[in-house]
C-alpha cells in the first residue's frame, strides 16, 4: 500500500442511506485516479451488498473487482472496473460473470469513448456492458482537493439524464457525465 485515503460519507437521500465511513487503499501502482475512480463509482452505483476490491472464493474468476455485489447464491451481480482495463479481461468477465451488470468507470468521456472503441475493434459482446465517463475538468479539481481524510454529502447520481450533485471537501461539484451502453 502506498497510501490510505479516508472518505467521511453522508448522504443527502434518507431512502439511500450510505455508510458513515470508507477508506480505500492505494496500492504502489495506482495512480489517485483510480482511487478517485472507486470512490465515484461507489457513490453512483450504491446498492446493499457494494464491497469494494474484495477477494472472491470462486476459483473460476481469477480477478480482483475493483467493486462487487454478490447476489445471494454469492455469484457476481454487480462488477465494477474503474481505470484502464484490457479488452480480454472485459470479454473473460462477460464469460465468468454472466448475470453480472458490468461497469467501466473512467476518468473523461474522451477515455470512455477509447473503451467503447477498443470493444467495437475487439469484437466484445453487445449488450453486456456499462462505461461512465466522468466530467474531465470535475475530475481534475478532485485530484486537486483529494487528500488523506475526506469529507463528502452526496446528493444525487442519476442517469436519465447523466448527472452527480455533491459536495467535496466543502466544494460543491454538479456536473454531467457520459453514460454508453455497450
Amino acid at each position: 500500500m502506498s497510501a490510505r485515503y479516508s472518505f467521511q460519507l453522508q448522504s443527502g437521500n434518507g431512502r439511500r442511506p450510505l455508510p458513515n465511513k470508507i477508506v480505500l487503499g492505494q496500492r504502489y501502482d495506482e495512480s489517485t485516479d483510480e482511487v478517485l475512480l472507486k470512490l465515484l463509482g461507489f457513490l453512483l452505483l450504491f446498492r446493499d451488498r457494494l464491497q469494494i476490491e474484495p477477494r472472491l472464493h470462486d476459483q473460476d474468476i481469477p480477478f480482483v473487482p475493483h467493486l462487487l455485489q454478490l447476489d445471494f447464491q454469492l455469484h457476481p451481480a454487480l462488477w465494477a472496473e474503474c481505470g484502464e482495463c484490457d479488452a480480454k479481461r472485459l470479454n473473460k468477465l462477460a464469460v465468468k460473470a454472466p448475470d453480472a451488470e458490468l461497469w467501466i468507470l473512467r476518468e473523461s468521456p474522451a477515455a470512455a469513448e477509447d473503451v467503447y472503441r477498443l470493444m467495437e475493434k475487439h469484437k466484445l459482446r453487445r449488450n453486456r456492458y456499462n462505461i461512465v465517463g466522468f466530467d474531465e475538468e470535475m475530475f481534475a479539481e478532485l485530484r486537486d482537493r483529494l487528500s488523506p481524510r475526506n469529507q463528502i454529502f452526496w446528493v444525487t447520481g442519476e442517469f436519465e439524464p447523466p448527472s452527480i450533485q455533491f459536495d467535496f471537501n466543502e466544494l460543491w461539484f454538479e456536473a454531467p457525465f457520459t453514460h454508453l451502453k455497450f
